[in-house]
């Protein structure tokens, strides 16, 4: 090789700035073929997403709901000391004399269930009122309210059942006394008695109904006649002791945050792959793309100077300048009288064009994201 020869070597790879670097090639894919992997890595992504989104997701369908509300009412009659009984107390539906009635002892029973746990409070409380009406016209002359058990709550979280039992003591000759002296001391033809309530508030919270169907008063009931020699006590509870339903609508939720989050990291990579399959798809089916106009071009313009080749050199073994454009290659292609080699790594991504002169390569490496990002 002359002198001159090596002079403009010398030159040429001053000009090109590069020290050269002994590199390696990397192993590229397909462009097909990555396609194809990316979409095989979206459906992975999307099953596994979904299995996830489902293990973390509950889902339930519109259905009816039932519930069942039941009540019981006992009593006790106790009686003073007196000559015929011998047992201390009557039970209930018997007939009783008024004035060997010490005291009487109510128990009142409330059970409230449902399919389905809720979340509900049931305020309660127990009075009696003493109705003296007018024995003719059966119009009241006085009412009045006592408050026998203050208003007490009961709360269920989350619960299907719920039990209220509560009992008390009525002393039924303070009520009859009153009664009486009314009758005496205005001289009027009286009917009395004492109403015994049990009052129930159930305020229920049921996020997929409507609550306001759950939602109810209820009372129990035990009537004790008053101003009369003997008398029979009745008991009304018959509005509690009824079965009924309602609608819970579907709803969703979430009881697996941590499960949830994977799916939806799971769903955003799957959604991000997607994008990705639509642009590279776009790269071949659009022919005006910036990548690929320039490659026709060069090749199309400089035909004569440029060999397609379908290898590529093992650059380990060779002194590898990397050139800046194509302009620059050019310059050394005229130096050296050497061939351009161009070589398609992934097609409408990258290639490389390469002059190969005895020990050294002169690498340009184009990429379609490099011109995507210059424009």
């Amino acid at each position: 090789m002359s002198k001159t020869s090596n002079k403009k070597k010398r030159k040429q790879k001053q000009r090109v700035k590069d020290k050269p670097q002994k590199i390696k090639l990397k192993l590229y894919v397909g462009y097909y073929s990555r396609i194809i992997i990316m979409i095989l890595l979206a459906l992975l992504f999307s099953l596994f997403s979904m299995l996830f989104m489902k293990k973390s997701i509950i889902i339930t369908r519109d259905q009816r709901v039932s519930y069942t509300e039941k009540s019981n009412l006992d009593y006790k009659v106790y009686l003073k000391e007196n000559d015929f009984y011998e047992s201390k107390y009557l039970g209930k539906n018997m007939s009783y004399i008024a004035n060997i009635i010490d005291y009487i002892d109510v128990s009142f029973n409330y059970n409230f269930a449902i399919d389905n746990p809720i979340d509900a409070s049931f305020k309660y409380k127990i009075i009696a009122i003493l109705n003296i009406n007018n024995e003719d016209s059966s119009n009241t002359f006085l009412s009045k309210e006592y408050t026998l058990l203050d208003e007490k709550t009961k709360n269920i979280k989350n619960e299907k059942k719920v039990n209220i039992s509560e009992s008390v003591k009525i002393d039924y000759d303070y009520y009859n006394r009153l009664a009486n002296s009314f009758k005496q001391t205005y001289g009027v033809n009286t009917t009395s008695d004492l109403k015994v309530y049990l009052k129930i508030n159930r305020d229920a919270d049921f996020d997929s109904v409507n609550s306001n169907e759950l939602d109810n008063n209820n009372s129990m009931l035990i009537n004790i006649p008053l101003s009369q020699k003997a008398i029979s006590i009745k008991m009304e509870y018959d509005e509690i002791n009824n079965n009924d339903s309602i609608m819970e609508k579907g709803n969703l939720s979430i009881n697996d945050f941590m499960y949830f989050s994977i799916g939806l990291i799971l769903l955003i990579f799957t959604i991000i792959l997607i994008i990705n399959i639509f642009k590279k798809i776009s790269l071949i089916s659009d022919k005006t793309n910036n990548y690929d106009k320039f490659i026709k071009r060069i090749l199309k313009e400089y035909d004569r100077l440029i060999v397609i080749t379908q290898t590529m050199p093992d650059l380990t073994k060779f002194n590898v300048f990397k050139i800046n454009n194509f302009g620059e290659l050019l310059d050394v292609r005229y130096n050296t009288k050497k061939p351009i080699m161009y070589y398609s790594v992934v097609e409408h991504t990258k290639c490389y064009f390469y002059l190969k002169d005895d020990n050294d390569i002169y690498l340009l490496c184009i990429k379609a994201v490099d011109m995507d990002k210059k424009n």
